[in-house]
């Protein structure tokens, strides 16, 4: 059921639970590392369950990259509307963990596939994998305590 939800981009629980939306967005690609997830609130939209987070979290680390993949193909062939699909499943997948950086960095890509105007897509794109990547160190130093 949970990779079901976080292929499609969406949450078994409370959808937008951890995102504010009224906050003032910190500068993704400034976020430290103790910021790629907010623990608390994943943990308390999972019901304290640490071993389903670190389940959730790793189906998001094994369909991310196809994601990823998947908007880079459409940010070089200019398709508004594929980038806009692909942006909002990984905007849902990232929510379902808590990963404001990265969900941050897929809403403005689609809502940039949603106006059709895709200027600067190649720099935010390298800002959202450099965002995954230090969600894959925090994940990985989470595994190990």
């Amino acid at each position: 059921m949970f990779e079901d939800c976080v292929t499609r981009g969406q949450s078994p629980h409370q959808p937008d639970q951890c995102s504010n939306a009224n906050a003032l967005p910190e500068e993704a690609s400034g976020a430290s590392l103790e910021h790629a997830i907010d623990l608390e609130q994943a943990m308390s939209q999972l019901d304290d369950d640490r071993e389903l987070l670190l389940e959730v979290i790793d189906v998001f680390m094994d369909t991310t990259p196809q994601l990823l993949q998947n908007l880079r193909s459409a940010a070089s062939a200019a398709d508004a509307h594929e980038l806009k699909e692909a942006a909002h499943n990984l905007k849902g997948a990232a929510s379902n963990i808590c990963a404001e950086p990265v969900r941050k960095i897929a809403q403005s890509l689609e809502e940039m596939g949603g106006t059709g105007v895709l200027q600067n897509t190649e720099s935010i794109l390298a800002d959202l994998e450099h965002q995954f990547e230090k969600l894959q160190e925090f994940t990985a130093n989470l595994k190990s305590e």
